[in-house]
């Protein structure tokens, strides 16, 4: 028998670190994966993570529990985003798809994620835990959609997040925006007491809002400076290319006319109509308030991104003119719990 000519079993670590090696695997998984150490140390986060917390992995390797730079839970106040894999190491109990608020750099409110864990052994001894999380998408479980007209199959539901997440990856600046917005709209409209049917609906308007987003050449989208008269134009279109685009699928029939006037202003100088005060759906008025905020606390190529306090200040200063003032007391009493 000829002696094999296939690599040994360690060849794929040789020059290249186990570490390196599951970086790559860890980063074709579709979500956010941390792996610490025995000590609580983080020692990898994936790409995904980077993303969605805003910070390198560069620097988060080493940090431990309660010392995560920007990104911590709320609930307690002294715990990190390391502390459902900090319990696990603890009590050997592995956490099953538990509910954690996160709050990052990228995150001005708190977010919902679903957070599930293990352990990892090494020659039967507890070497470290690797946490999944997963953003929690609020209505995403939700299977009664009768009073939206909208089937109850979860494909067509993957389908308008599938939209959502194109638009994402065409503009560099509203990567996560739209479920953002989402969040932020809901939250607003369950503060006025809307039904939970128009609080769906809210949902599902923010995420779909920029769809015709996908009509605009990429060069005008992520242009870093002023854009040229035609340009604007192009842009001022695309509310009216979104619910075009939307009304080949006739069960969103009631999120087009919200979609269509989420740039109406409240002074009636928006676009596409000029339509002023309660002339503007009202969904399309929580978005206007929700879509201009988490535009304002977010970095773009030509500033940074504003302080909590600062973007309240700009909302106030627009109340009556670009925003309905109601809807903007309401949300900035919400925000001022996180101020």
């Amino acid at each position: 028998m000829t002696e094999s000519h296939l690599p040994g079993p360690g060849y794929l670590t040789e020059g290249f670190g186990e570490y390196d090696l599951l970086r790559c695997v860890l980063d074709l998984f579709p979500g956010v994966v941390l792996v610490c150490d025995a000590g609580a140390r983080l020692v990898l986060a994936n790409r995904w993570a980077e993303e969605e917390f805003g910070i390198s992995s560069g620097e988060m390797t080493g940090l431990e529990e309660g010392h995560c730079a920007g990104v911590r839970t709320v609930e307690g106040g002294e715990n990190s985003f390391l502390a459902p894999l900090k319990r696990t190491l603890e009590t050997g109990v592995e956490l099953k798809r538990r509910e954690v608020l996160l709050k990052s750099k990228l995150h001005v409110v708190p977010f919902k994620y679903i957070v599930t864990t293990r352990l990892i052994f090494k020659s039967a001894k507890v070497a470290g835990a690797i946490g999944f999380y997963e953003r929690h998408r609020k209505f995403r479980a939700v299977t009664d959609y009768s009073a939206l007209s909208l089937p109850t199959t979860a494909e067509q539901i993957e389908t308008l997040y599938a939209f959502a997440e194109a638009i994402g990856a065409r503009d560099n600046y509203t990567l996560g925006h739209s479920e953002k917005v989402a969040e932020y709209a809901v939250m607003i409209a369950e503060h006025l007491g809307l039904s939970q049917e128009e609080i769906e609906l809210t949902y599902f308007c923010g995420i779909m809002h920029d769809i015709g987003k996908i009509g605009i050449p990429e060069s005008i989208l992520n242009k870093p400076g002023k854009l040229t008269p035609e340009e604007y134009r192009q842009i001022m279109q695309h509310p009216t290319k979104g619910a075009t685009i939307l009304s080949h699928i006739n069960w969103l029939d009631k999120v087009l006319p919200v979609i269509n006037c989420h740039h109406e202003r409240y002074d009636g100088t928006g676009y596409p109509l000029g339509l002023a005060g309660e002339e503007i759906p009202l969904i399309s008025r929580i978005l206007a308030v929700a879509d201009a905020f988490d535009a304002m606390t977010t970095d773009r190529c030509y500033r940074p991104a504003l302080s909590l306090e600062e973007a309240i200040f700009e909302l106030k200063a627009n109340a009556g003119k670009q925003f309905d003032p109601f809807i903007v007391s309401t949300f900035i009493k919400i925000l001022e719990q996180f101020a």
